[in-house]
Formats: structure tokens, C-alpha cells, sequence
């Protein structure tokens, strides 16, 4: 029965009620009470959402691993949904080779008993039906496939440039609001780049978690004694340091800037408490139909870890190999959060927080913030700058809001954005020297080496395992220690890459120093994979 039919049925239903209460007053007696329409259309609504459900539950497979036939998945997927609802309230996330830990029901959200309300429901469906179906087993996803960019003639390669470089005391430091912290790694770069402050006319900032100012850019320009007549505050979660660059680039060849200050600053480990650092992080997602199951950040990427593993082999002794290779770079690197020494066993037995990930799986939480001076290459000349890192290409994709609607679990649109880059940079992965990757969780930094080209998808686990992502591999990364050592304060948590690669490519990076290093990437994401950004850096060499 199709919801029309349903509502069509109760509305006469209603009408029959009412008809018998008139009856039943007039008798003194009221035998069928009804409590008005707002009563007929919550079961009216019960009907709906079974139908939507049994239609969403096609989506399923993409989690379970069910097989290519896509009127068998339906089918099995309609079986599994009524398993769900009677099935214990304590269940695993997701199938895994790995070992699954019994997670509290909050933390635990599967497919099939996501409570959708009609508005979501609706979308679900209206997803559905404009999709192709969705092979579990297949690489390459036709829904990502068809993801398509307008072709233009404009670029942005060699235009502008990075001319100065500025970044804060990182990890714990007390006593320090995110402003003052953005304003301390703002004057390190404006000295860096041999300019005054009433010289920048553009402010480009990520928001901040511990403070409570929407417009961060506006209140910043405040706090430093500046009135910029260029300005915004970005908020794309992990994707905002790379779409910074990108629109910092994009605002100065429009005209509408002549030397744009980025920042980005927080104290997440100093400025909130952990239960409200973790309920921020949680907040971020969907107010009505994520955050009221408890779906934290870590919950969403490991479904996507689950599946590569599921898929592709991928174990939890790569993943930590990721962790330890990263524990190594930071001990070369002066300020870095955590140097202590680390092997995969240690990672391995360090408690889970949701499988597979372990805690030294996951990223850090520190204080910091960093800056950088960006102008057009024109009057990075006229200033005489000893080593300008040009900005060559830049991309972007947003594929979805939430991890449900995620196109593909193992695919993601780091694949388009990345690919955006390339194309106006020139280059191609194989010329890349060194790259910034965000590694919010181990498993993101195997996904993203295959979908940012350096090797075949699927193979991402081997080839960390076999240290392609550190001195003498294929491609170096993340050399000072990424978001797992050096520190991670939130949105700015990526600009700390940014500060490793341009001065990785200024060979300023004493004994971490990438021989020869001309050409550098560093790709940001956040939300679940939602969005994803890469930016390409390259020496005056490269133009």
C-alpha cells in the first residue's frame, strides 16, 4: 500500500470517527475518542516510513557486503531490515575481519534501524530514484562516476603566491584563547614575510570550536588592530584549510584582495573540557536525525574502515603501521605533541574507541594555530621574496551530508577534487615530492593514497606496509608528524600540513628535509568524507 493510498484510508477513517462521536454526544456518550488530526497523521505517518524504509533499504549493502544482483540485494536488504528490528539492542556497527567490540546502542547505528522522519525519508527516496544501483564489491562507483565539473578556461596556476609562514606553540597550552593564538601565528608570519599588518586588505579564517564568535575573521581582524576589505570565516569542517588557499587564490586573481591573510586558530585542548570538546564535535552532525543517536565523528569514519577491510583486505596491523610511521616523523620535528616512541604492537593494545580503531588510531586534540601571507605572484616579485611557494592548482568535491548517503564507503571525492588540482597544476600524482594528507584516523590515510592517485585502489594497506609513505618511499607524508604526533586543534588542524609542505618545498626542514622536494599536495577533508579539498604548492622552478 502506497502512502497516498494510507493517508486516503485514515483520512476516511477520521471522517467515520468523527461522524460516530457526533452521534455518540448526542446520546451523551463518547465511545471513539479522537485527539484530533495531528493524532491520525502520526500513525497516517508510521505507514510512511515503513514504506520508505523498505525502499531505503537498497543502501544497505553498501555496509553489509551483500552481492552485485541488484534485485537480490533488494530483496535480502528487506529481509535484513526486519532482522534488525528483531534483533538484541546491542549489535556490531558493522562486518569486519577485525575483532567488534560490543559498543553502547548510541554509538551504534545501523542501516536498517535508522528512524527516519518523512522530510529524510522523502530525500532518501528522491536519492534513490536518481541513482543508478550500487555495486558493494565494485572499485570504481558509478554514482562517483557521474560526479562531473563544468569545463573552464580560467586558471589559477602560478598566479599567487605563499610569501610568509607563521605557526604557534601546539599541543597544550594554557592560557591562550583562540584569538590570542591565531594572532600569535599571524605576527610570525607577517615578520616571515617582511610586511606590516595594515599591508593585508583580505582575511580568510577557519571558525573555532572554544570561541564563540561565528564571524572569527571579522573578530580576529578586531583582535589584531586591522580593517580588511576582504573577509570570511569558512567552515567546511577538516576540508577548510585547502579551501582557504583555494579561495584566497581564487579572491586575488578576481580582484577583490591584493594580500589575504589565512588563519586558523583553537584551544580544543586547553579552551573546552573533554566532554565538551567530544559534544561540539558531536553537535556538528545533524541535529535531528544523527545527533540524537550519538553519532560521533570516530563512528562515521570507522564504517568506512570496516568496509575497506571488508573489501580489500586491509588490516588493523596496517593501520597502526600508519600511526607509527607518523610517531617517527614527529621525532625529527621540534614542538611536535607526542615523540615517544611507538611500535605497532603498541598501537594495537591501546583500547579501542570504536572498532576498528584504536585510541592511537585516532588524532589528537591539542591547542595551536597558524598563518600564512598569501599574494599575487606580480608583487611577491616587487618585494623581493628570497623563496615564494606558488599556489598551481586546486580543487574541490562535496558529495554528502550524511554517512548514509555517502555514494560509495571506500571511493570518496578526494578521487574529483584531486583530480581538479592535477589538471590545473600540470602535474600528475608520480610528480608529486612530498604531500600533507589529512590523517584524522589511520585508515583515512589508506583511503586517501589510493584516491589521491599514489597507488591502485585497494592497495593502500601494502603500501604503507611496505614504507612508501616516508624518506625514500614513493611519497613522503605528513613529515612532521601529521594530525595522529604533531597536533590536531580542529579546523586549523590541516594548516599545520600546510606549514610542513611550504617549508618542506623552501627547504627549511633540517634533518626531515625531503631531498629535492619542488612540488608538494596537501589534501583536507572532514564530515565523514563529506569534503574533501587539495591544493597544489610548487617552487618558482615548477612554473
Amino acid at each position: 500500500m502506497g502512502s497516498d493510498e494510507a493517508k486516503e484510508i485514515y483520512k476516511q477513517r477520521a471522517t467515520t470517527a468523527e461522524c460516530v462521536n457526533a452521534q455518540a454526544r448526542n446520546r451523551g456518550q463518547l465511545r471513539m475518542p479522537v485527539r484530533g488530526l495531528a493524532k491520525v497523521r502520526s500513525v497516517v505517518g508510521l505507514f510512511v516510513l515503513a514504506h520508505n524504509l523498505m525502499r531505503m533499504a537498497v543502501l544497505a549493502p553498501q555496509i553489509m557486503g551483500w552481492g552485485n544482483s541488484p534485485s537480490a540485494t533488494a530483496a535480502q536488504a528487506a529481509l535484513e531490515v526486519k532482522k534488525w528490528h528483531k534483533a538484541p539492542k546491542r549489535a556490531p556497527c558493522a562486518k569486519s575481519t577485525a575483532p567488534i567490540t560490543t559498543l553502547h546502542r548510541a554509538n551504534c547505528v545501523p542501516v536498517g534501524r535508522v528512524r527516519l522522519e518523512r522530510p529524510l525519508a522523502r530525500r532518501v527516496c528522491q536519492y534513490l530514484k536518481n541513482s543508478q544501483p550500487l555495486s558493494p564489491l565494485r572499485p570504481t562507483n558509478p554514482v562517483m562516476a557521474n560526479i562531473k565539473s563544468a569545463p573552464s578556461s580560467h586558471t589559477l596556476r602560478g598566479k599567487t603566491a605563499i610569501i610568509g609562514a607563521g605557526i604557534s606553540a601546539v599541543g597544550r597550552v594554557p592560557g591562550k584563547s583562540a584569538l590570542a593564538l591565531a594572532a600569535d601565528a599571524a605576527g610570525k608570519a607577517l615578520a616571515d614575510a617582511g610586511i606590516g599588518k595594515h599591508e593585508v586588505d583580505g582575511v580568510l579564517s577557519s571558525s573555532a570550536f572554544a570561541s564563540p564568535f561565528h564571524r572569527f575573521s571579522v573578530a580576529f581582524s578586531e583582535y589584531l588592530g586591522i580593517q580588511p576589505t576582504f573577509s570570511n570565516t569558512m567552515q567546511v569542517s577538516g576540508a577548510t584549510a585547502a579551501t582557504l588557499f583555494n579561495i584566497a587564490a581564487a579572491a586575488i586573481a578576481g580582484g577583490l584582495a591584493e594580500t589575504v591573510l589565512v588563519v586558523g586558530g583553537d584551544s580544543l585542548l586547553t579552551g573546552l573540557s573533554p566532554d565538551l570538546a567530544l559534544r561540539s564535535m558531536t553537535e556538528s552532525r545533524d541535529q535531528q536525525y544523527e545527533m540524537p543517536f550519538g553519532i560521533p565523528v570516530a563512528n562515521t569514519f570507522a564504517m568506512t574502515a570496516h568496509r575497506h577491510m571488508k573489501e580489500f583486505g586491509t588490516t588493523s596491523e596496517q593501520f597502526a603501521k600508519v600511526a607509527v610511521i607518523h610517531r617517527e616523523h614527529a621525532r625529527r620535528t621540534p614542538g611536535a605533541q607526542m615523540t615517544d616512541p611507538l611500535s605497532v604492537d603498541d598501537v594495537l593494545n591501546s583500547g579501542w574507541v570504536t572498532t576498528p580503531y584504536h585510541k592511537l588510531d585516532c588524532s589528537l586534540i591539542s591547542d595551536g594555530a597558524a598563518a600564512f601571507i598569501v599574494t599575487s605572484a606580480e608583487r611577491a616579485r616587487a618585494l623581493g621574496i628570497a623563496k615564494p611557494i606558488y599556489i598551481l592548482g586546486g580543487g574541490e568535491c562535496y558529495t554528502h551530508e550524511h554517512i548514509f548517503l555517502m555514494p560509495s564507503l571506500t571511493t570518496t571525492g578526494a578521487v574529483q577534487s584531486s583530480a581538479r588540482a592535477y589538471d590545473m597544476a600540470g602535474c600528475r600524482p608520480k610528480d608529486i615530492d612530498v604531500a600533507g594528507v589529512y590523517d584524522c584516523f589511520t585508515g583515512t590515510v589508506i583511503m586517501m593514497l589510493e584516491d589521491l592517485g599514489f597507488c591502485p585502489k585497494g592497495e593502500g594497506g601494502r603500501f604503507v606496509e611496505d614504507g612508501q609513505i616516508t624518506y625514500g618511499g614513493a611519497i613522503p607524508c605528513n613529515t612532521h608528524g601529521g594530525l595522529l604526533s604533531f597536533a590536531h586543534s580542529g579546523m586549523p588542524g590541516s594548516l599545520f600540513h600546510f606549514y610542513e609542505v611550504v617549508n618542506q618545498l623552501r627547504g627549511n626542514c633540517g634533518e626531515r628535509q625531503v631531498a629535492g622536494a619542488e612540488l608538494g599536495l596537501v589534501h583536507s577533508l572532514g564530515a565523514g568524507f563529506a569534503t574533501n579539498a587539495t591544493t597544489i604548492l610548487g617552487t618558482e622552478a615548477t612554473l
